[in-house]
């Protein structure tokens, strides 16, 4: 008794088809990858703190920033500050742990500064600056306070 015998033709079209697919979700997924593993910095205020252990400091009133890594990717942050409507940049001289300090996932470091010289009325952003020289920003001002301050500091003329 003869075998059967099965022949099959795939056409130069299907293999195009079928090479575009695999493509497309090949792309999808390294897009989807380089989202997940990139550098995600999260900066919180927390306002009208007071240590509650510490004699030395009864009484005092503190604003922290607490800049976390929320990516996957390590980072050293080198600098905590703020940035004032005038434009002028001022750091935060205690940080725990000390900086420069190098973030992995899931990791933050805190800046602790004494509320009773900072206005934040006009304090523009908070920021946190990396060993890249990127800038992490909070935004403490509306978007339209930002632009009125942008506005009049460059149709302000230039002092010597």
């Amino acid at each position: 008794m003869p075998q059967p015998h099965f022949t099959l033709t795939i056409g130069a079209s299907v293999v195009a088809w079928y090479a575009a697919v695999v493509s497309t979700v090949s792309s999808a997924i390294q897009f989807a990858h380089y989202l997940r593993d990139r550098v995600r910095v999260r900066l919180s205020i927390h306002r009208s703190m007071k240590f509650s252990d510490n004699p030395l400091r009864a009484g005092q009133v503190f604003t922290t920033l607490v800049v976390t890594n929320a990516g996957r990717r390590p980072l050293t942050i080198t600098n905590i500050g703020w940035r004032d409507v005038q434009y002028k940049v001022d750091f935060f001289r205690e940080t725990v742990p000390g900086l420069p300090h190098e973030l992995t996932e899931g990791k933050y470091v805190a800046g602790i500064i004494d509320e009773e010289g900072l206005r934040f009325d006009e304090i523009l952003y908070f920021s946190a600056y990396d060993a890249l020289g990127r800038e992490y920003k909070h935004y403490l001002a509306s978007w339209y306070k930002r632009a009125i301050w942008t506005i009049r500091r460059s149709l302000k003329p230039l002092r010597k």
